[in-house]
């Protein structure tokens, strides 16, 4: 699936880790670069330890894996058979293609191309992050902090002061891209995203709505079987191998083990772990923001001006005091380690995305993470703080921290909260009045930004 080949430098604990954008020719002259024989051929991050200055090469060019079941389905907004009127599903994969390209359409039938990407976490590594207390100060420090409403904002037209930056925003989604809104009923058409009014669905109805059908369509879930009884389509744990006593059912991971050693196992294998994005999405043919939820006639947006977004379908587990804890039978110990490194590792993941986009695109990247876990996952808002702030360190070294590598390579990273949610805007430092949010605490939070499309 990834034709990587990974050297033999496994970092240990106290490995400062860090990233390097450099194109294939300047990697084929790097000090200790890895050979590989499937050279990717276009630019490449490669990773760098410290320690040894060698490197190796966590990211190639993202063929995406075999295990897509279908690659054409939905259906077109004019056609007679369409239950839901003129909304169009329609989409078209070519699996030959090493770009993954995946066609949508619009209601006339004009045809747009985004491409589909699959990206591993990537070696991790501990840091100080992850076993101190946070406060607010620290965090908005570190990453910017951006309030709205999610469909909203993805609809908005691009800043004029920035016309050629990318939109990346990082969804909650399952562990299978999908939104499920339990782990026991897979959903089968996009159209039944309105039911669930959740910032995930809202994400993805607000775009063209043939990639989400394409993600339900291939989605690893009990009713995709393969002639052999595997279960095929996307699955973001596949890659980590076989852990004892946790898999994934309908995009929600299950740990049904008591043995103290699976929290290390799944440690080790978190670099495996993937996040599935798709980028270039138009922003045309997704529902309008205010007719999203079933309640209201369902409007399309069609603006006179076409933009474009990127869209990550990342993921977390169900903590034990989620309502969703019945998938687990292990002790609060493993849980709650595998609830934490799974925050880590897809943020992390969806950091790498936006490197290697800014690097192929040659143009800056803003990324919009949502709050992975929450809400009816039921993991503590210092926890998805904690991953964050870690994730952005993992590519911090002693000259230079995360967030100056990123800046150096084009990628600006905001927390987006819901303005609705008092807990998340008081969590990441803003405050309300009676009229709703008035902007940000008068501490000295240089990189935080509150505005209607900020």
């Amino acid at each position: 699936m990834f034709p990587v080949n990974n050297n033999n430098n496994t970092p240990n604990e106290s490995t400062s880790l860090h990233g390097i954008i450099v194109s294939e020719a300047n990697a084929a002259n790097a000090p200790n670069a890895p050979n590989a024989p499937n050279a990717p051929t276009k630019t490449c991050i490669l990773l760098k330890y410290s320690k040894n200055n060698a490197y190796t090469q966590h990211c190639v060019t993202p063929l995406l894996y075999p295990q897509i079941r279908k690659f054409n389905g939905g259906i077109f907004g004019d056609n007679p058979e369409n239950e839901f009127g003129n909304i169009c599903t329609k989409y078209e994969f070519d699996s030959t293609c090493t770009e993954n390209q995946l066609t949508v359409y619009d209601d006339t039938r004009n045809k747009y191309t985004c491409n589909v990407t699959l990206m591993k976490t990537g070696p991790v590594v501990d840091d100080a992050v992850s076993n101190h207390v946070i406060n607010t100060i620290e965090v908005v420090n570190t990453i910017g902090v951006v309030s709205g409403e999610i469909a909203k904002h993805i609809q908005q037209p691009p800043p004029i002061n920035s016309p050629g930056t990318i939109r990346m925003y990082v969804l909650p989604s399952q562990l299978n891209a999908a939104e499920y809104p339990s782990f026991e009923y897979p959903v089968k058409e996009v159209i039944k995203y309105r039911s669930d009014n959740t910032g995930g669905p809202r994400g993805q109805l607000a775009v063209n709505l043939g990639v989400a059908q394409f993600i339900l369509d291939n989605a690893a879930n009990s009713e995709h079987f393969d002639d052999a009884g595997i279960h095929p389509g996307i699955n973001n744990i596949r890659e980590m191998g076989s852990i004892s006593g946790v898999t994934l059912h309908n995009g929600y991971l299950r740990i049904n083990t008591t043995d103290a050693r699976t929290g290390g196992t799944f440690k080790t294998q978190l670099e495996n772990m993937t996040v599935m994005a798709v980028q270039n999405i138009p922003v045309y043919g997704g529902i309008s923001a205010d007719t999203i939820t079933s309640y209201a006639k369902a409007e399309r947006h069609l603006p006179k001006n076409i933009h474009f977004v990127d869209l990550a379908y990342a993921s977390a587990v169900p903590s034990i005091n989620s309502q969703y804890a019945e998938a687990h039978v292990s002790t609060d110990d493993i849980v709650q380690t595998i609830c934490n490194l799974t925050l880590k590792g897809q943020y992390t993941a969806s950091l790498r995305i936006a490197l290697q986009r800014a690097a192929d695109a040659n143009k800056p990247v803003v990324v919009y993470w949502m709050l992975l876990g929450g809400l009816s996952f039921g993991n503590k808002r210092s926890d998805i703080q904690l991953a964050m702030l870690s994730a952005v360190r993992q590519f911090g070294t002693t000259s230079m921290s995360g967030t100056d590598f990123l800046t150096a390579h084009r990628v600006t990273v905001n927390a987006f909260v819901f303005d609705k949610n008092h807990d998340e805007m008081h969590a990441f430092g803003t405050q309300f009045t009676d009229e709703g949010p008035t902007g940000f605490t008068k501490y000295p939070f240089p990189r935080v930004t509150w505005a209607p499309g900020s």
